[in-house]
């Protein structure tokens, strides 16, 4: 997937299933489009953001959402540019690994996202926090060696954590 919308209408499903792999590139966006409130997006398997750009998982059209899934099994890999959770509405979890390369930044803005015991968030790219509420459970891991800057919303951490690049509020 190297640029433009993949919108979704109906409540519809996208299941990355385990074992399979979605490669993204340059600027792109996936949402919901039609008003309905039930469009979803579920990983089981491995999500990689590469090369530049930025890639948003948001709302098309006014009034609809696209939530997102990663399950136990899956994996989100921010290899380089931007990935950006951008919900007004929505519901937003995470359950497997989420990844930020040195370089990439990954954006959780809006309703921001949830993640359960056994989840984990690591590396040496930046995060940004901008809106609604980033929580991390108790069991879950927060490790970034880049740099965090929240500019809004709660970040909300009951889980293991480790800092060592700079906190910008």
């Amino acid at each position: 997937w190297t640029q433009g919308g993949l919108h979704f209408a109906g409540n519809a499903q996208f299941i990355n299933r385990a074992g399979a792999t979605v490669n993204a590139s340059g600027a792109s966006n996936m949402g919901g489009a039609d008003g309905s409130t039930g469009n979803t997006f579920t990983n089981e398997g491995t999500f990689n953001k590469t090369g530049g750009g930025t890639v948003d998982f948001t709302a098309y059209a006014g009034g609809c959402y696209m939530s997102v899934f990663n399950a136990a099994t899956g994996v989100i890999n921010v290899d380089g540019g931007a990935l950006r959770f951008l919900f007004g509405l929505g519901t937003n979890a995470n359950a497997g690994l989420i990844d930020i390369d040195t370089g990439a930044t990954l954006t959780f803005s809006g309703v921001g996202m949830s993640h359960s015991a056994g989840a984990s968030v690591t590396g040496a790219g930046a995060i940004s926090v901008s809106g609604g509420t980033t929580s991390f459970a108790a069991g879950s891991s927060f490790t970034c060696t880049g740099n965090i800057s929240q500019t809004g919303g709660t970040l909300d951490i009951n889980a293991d954590s480790t800092f060592s690049g700079a906190y910008t509020l």
